[in-house]
C-alpha cells in the first residue's frame, strides 16, 4: 500500500487473539489514511482455515484487481492481463535487489521504504496496546 500511496498520515487498528493461546494477535484489521487522502484497509486472519488472498485498489475511475494476489490475472480499467506467476514467488524481489547492486541503481524497496512499513506496524501495535489498557 505504501508503495502506491506513499506516506501514511494515520493508522487505526484492531488486533486480537481469538484462537491461538499465544501472546500475539492471530487476526488484525488496519486502516491507513495517507497524506494524499487515500485510505487503505488491510484485513488478515492467521487463524482462519478459509483461504483468502485478495488485493484490490478501487478509485474514482476504476479498480485494479490482483485477486488472488499471487495469481496470474491483473484486471484494470482498460481490460485484463495474464502475467505468468514466478516459480519462486520471491524471485522478482531478489532479482531487483541484485540488479540494483550490479547496476548501481536504486532498488524498488529500500531501507527507507521498509522503514515506512515498520512505522505503520508500530503505530498499529501501539494503538492496540493503548486500547486494551484504556
Amino acid at each position: 500500500m505504501n508503495y502506491f500511496f506513499r506516506h501514511p498520515a494515520r493508522v487505526s487498528s484492531q488486533l486480537s487473539t481469538l484462537v491461538h493461546s499465544i501472546p500475539l494477535e492471530d487476526n488484525a484489521t488496519l486502516m491507513i489514511e495517507y497524506e494524499n487522502g487515500a485510505r487503505g484497509v488491510i484485513d488478515v486472519r492467521w487463524h482462519s482455515r478459509v483461504t483468502r488472498d485478495e488485493f484490490r485498489i478501487r478509485g474514482t475511475l476504476g479498480e485494479l484487481d490482483l485477486t488472488p494476489l499471487n495469481g496470474p490475472s491483473l484486471v484494470h480499467p482498460e481490460g485484463s492481463e495474464e502475467i505468468p506467476p514466478q516459480e519462486n514467488l520471491h524471485y522478482p524481489c531478489i532479482e531487483d535487489f541484485v540488479s540494483a547492486i550490479v547496476g548501481g541503481t536504486e532498488p524498488r524497496s529500500s531501507g527507507g521504504t521498509a522503514l515506512i512499513t515498520e512505522c505503520v506496524l508500530n503505530e498499529a501495535r501501539i494503538e492496540a496496546v493503548c486500547d486494551s489498557a484504556g
